[in-house]
């Protein structure tokens, strides 16, 4: 992944036009005005194809929840010996 230094010495690499169409679109990205019905559009739809995705990939990797029964049973387990047994 590129670092923000180098994007930067990409952009003042721009013909001025261009820099100065970067600039106004950054600014209309980060302003702290309300969204237009645009920019909202396409927050939604990057957010809906998240949620697309969501609970779709696997994992080889299991936690305790998945394997809850298999632990349970390891720590109720008698492994203690009883006198009887000896």
């Amino acid at each position: 992944m590129r670092t923000a230094d180098e994007i930067l010495e990409d952009a003042r690499r721009l013909p001025v036009a261009e820099r100065k169409r970067l600039a106004k679109a950054l600014e209309e990205e980060l302003s702290l005005e309300p969204a237009t019905e645009k920019q909202e559009a396409k927050r939604v739809a990057g957010y809906k194809s998240l949620l697309a995705i969501a609970g779709s990939l696997h994992s080889e990797h299991t936690d305790v929840s998945a394997d809850k029964y298999k632990h349970l049973a390891e720590l109720h387990a008698d492994d203690h010996e009883r006198p009887e047994d000896k």
